[in-house]
């Protein structure tokens, strides 16, 4: 991988939960992964103490969403788990990160950036703010996004069509598209 000069290379892990689910797969596996700078973002402390003391990895306290401030996530199991601006029965309280105010923030469009993207069902939120901002969602080269729908996760309201159209739209705005599992 070639980059300009000057250039960092940057991994965005959005759901990193623990390390080894995908930050370490990432610096294993990808061509020069261990090169890049990681910014794990995570909404759930406790895997806080497993990225203390790695090298090159950012732990970013948080959920992504369309704004900034206080946001509320569900404590059903990963597969049924979603983020709201409002508490809904159990929910706790989490601080969430505007991913597009984020990015303009850390990364230069000459960075070459790669994403994976796993925020149970936000990212049908967060990607159309993206996508109506063209150069906010070009801060992104690739793109790994774990689509949440009704057919693979029985979740709804999403159909595995929603997530083509998206996939579609992405390409179309020049990223580099992959389904994450």
């Amino acid at each position: 991988l070639t980059t300009s000069p000057g250039a960092r290379r940057i991994y965005i892990d959005l759901g990193a939960r623990a390390p080894e689910s995908s930050v370490r797969f990432f610096q294993k596996h990808y061509a020069a992964g261990s090169a890049f700078d990681v910014y794990a973002f995570e909404a759930d402390t406790s895997f806080a103490p497993l990225y203390k003391k790695l090298p090159n990895v950012t732990l970013v306290q948080g959920a992504v969403a369309t704004f900034d401030g206080n946001c509320f996530f569900s404590t059903v199991s990963s597969v049924g788990s979603s983020m709201s601006r409002f508490q809904r029965g159990d929910d706790f309280e989490l601080n969430c990160l505007d991913l597009a105010k984020w990015l303009h923030h850390h990364v230069k469009p000459q960075d070459l950036v790669v994403v994976k993207m796993d925020i149970e069902k936000t990212e049908f939120d967060v990607l159309p703010h993206l996508l109506a901002h063209p150069k906010t969602i070009r801060l992104i080269d690739e793109l790994f996004l774990e689509c949440h729908h009704k057919e693979t996760w029985g979740v709804l309201p999403h159909t595995y069509n929603d997530c083509l159209e998206l996939f579609h739209q992405l390409q179309n705005a020049g990223i580099w598209m992959h389904e994450w599992f």
